[in-house]
């Protein structure tokens, strides 16, 4: 028979990256964890952890059982809130996220955390990814929506969408009607976000994976300043791709197609082990449900500079 403790179990170990982990989490022993994964995979046939790895990685199918089993830990946890009166309480949360969450789906999250915590004052803090960790690390931010990073067993992760990134420039700067070639591309002035950015880390092992070292960089904090280069004909920006879509549509901007693709870029939802982590998970799964890097939180003429 199916039980939220085997759930939760597959859930913990897939989110921290291992067993022993989820164990820690859970307040009970690996050999239990491990007990209640193999009454799951035994009871329906199916295995939900791949073990030929060295790591705990989840099957195809037990993506499948995680991703539907968040909704049912979601749903017990905001029965439990109710019934302890959570959502009532006053606290304050001090959560940190990148430029590109405060410039889509933030009012939604916002409109969301409000409906169901009236009396928790949201204190955001905007910054790269690179310190949004190190201030979740000290405890000066209880939860981070940031580009994925390598696993932390202090750290839980919740996944969300994937950003699908691009190379943009002017559309006089290269032919962009072809597949550019990598080692064409590194010989062109390259913005990116610098290396506080997990997603120009990202990039940059792309560069690295494929044998290729990028010429001249030029860096900034804000992929609407990345634009404004991009736009004045400076190099090939660095930027995603839906964001900045209304750009190219009106010609001010072309996407270089690259060989081989680049890579797509995982967003997570990211908190501490040793804090309120039923209140910060719950927090995390609104995230995922809210996050949508599609949206607009605000008017294109607002996205463009207008000086100062």
């Amino acid at each position: 028979m199916l039980t939220v403790k085997q759930i939760e179990a597959a859930y913990w170990i897939a989110t921290l990256g291992s067993f022993e982990a989820a164990a820690r989490k859970l307040h009970t022993s690996q050999t239990a964890i491990s007990k209640r994964i193999q009454e799951l995979e035994t009871g329906f046939g199916v295995p939900i952890f791949d073990r030929s790895r060295r790591t705990a990685r989840l099957t195809a199918k037990g993506e499948e059982v995680v991703r539907l089993g968040r909704d049912l830990l979601d749903a017990r946890n905001r029965i439990v809130d109710c019934l302890n009166g959570q959502e009532r309480e006053a606290r304050r949360l001090h959560f940190g996220i990148t430029e590109l969450t405060a410039q889509t789906w933030l009012p939604a999250f916002v409109q969301a955390m409000r409906a169901r915590y009236p009396n928790v004052t949201l204190a955001p803090t905007v910054d790269t990814s690179v310190n949004l960790l190190g201030r979740l690390s000290d405890s000066s931010i209880e939860l981070i929506v940031t580009p994925d990073f390598p696993q932390d067993a202090a750290i839980a992760k919740v996944p969300l969408q994937q950003v699908m990134n691009a190379w943009m420039c002017h559309p006089d700067l290269l032919d962009t009607s072809r597949l550019v070639p990598l080692a064409e591309i590194a010989r062109y002035p390259l913005l990116t976000l610098g290396p506080m950015s997990f997603t120009s880390s990202a990039v940059i092992r792309w560069f690295e994976a494929h044998n290729v070292a990028p010429g001249d960089c030029m860096s900034s904090n804000s992929n609407v300043a990345l634009c404004g280069l991009a736009v004045s004909g400076l190099g090939l920006a660095y930027l995603p791709l839906h964001y900045f879509h209304d750009l190219v549509d009106t010609g001010l901007l072309a996407v270089v197609r690259s060989t081989p693709r680049l890579p797509k870029i995982r967003y997570v939802a990211a908190y501490r082990n040793d804090g309120p982590t039923r209140f910060y998970d719950a927090v995390a799964q609104l995230a995922r449900r809210c996050c949508d890097f599609s949206a607009r939180s605000t008017s294109a003429q607002m996205r463009r500079p207008r000086g100062g």
